[in-house]
């Protein structure tokens, strides 16, 4: 698998801003294909790639972005874990769990174990996914205010 996690840069917007508003990659991340404002769009990414204490990367296949990968610090010294692919060409290749591979490299070369993630409760070929990476269902969450992604299960690391 030629898969590589680099960086986020101001080349990947427009990839970014493409996936995000496409029905069918918003309807399988979020479980909603309501778009979002481009303005909102621009104003996440840029934030993305300015963080100074999260990972932000491009997930790329032969120097090609073809979705987008997080670790995301939380207020215990954790990381949360974000990933999508976002080129339909490039779904259930399996580049999602080699990526999944690499961001906990990346996080174990911080030095921390505690790596979690949170997916829709309905996504059952995800959930079997990550568990077979070793991930563990721990707790269900509600985020009420969150139109794009009002459920979740969390999953942790074991």
């Amino acid at each position: 698998m030629n898969i590589q996690l680099r960086k986020l840069n101001d080349l990947d917007v427009g990839s970014f801003i493409s996936w995000m508003n496409d029905e069918s990659v918003l309807s399988l991340a979020t479980g909603t294909s309501e778009n979002f404002l481009e303005s909102d769009l621009r104003k996440c990414f840029s934030k993305m790639i300015n963080s100074s204490k999260d990972f932000h990367y491009a997930i790329t296949l032969n120097d090609r972005a073809i979705g987008f990968a997080s670790l995301i610090e939380d207020r215990y010294g954790g990381h949360k874990m974000q990933l999508m692919i976002g080129d339909k060409d490039c779904w259930a290749k399996g580049y999602d769990m080699e990526a999944v591979r690499q961001l906990v490299e990346k996080a174990r070369e911080l030095n921390n174990v505690k790596v979690y993630l949170e997916i829709r409760p309905e996504s059952e070929r995800s959930i079997a996914a990550f568990a077979s990476y070793g991930f563990i269902p721990t707790k269900n969450k509600r985020y009420p205010k969150d139109g794009h992604f009002p459920r979740a299960l969390k999953m942790e690391l074991s």
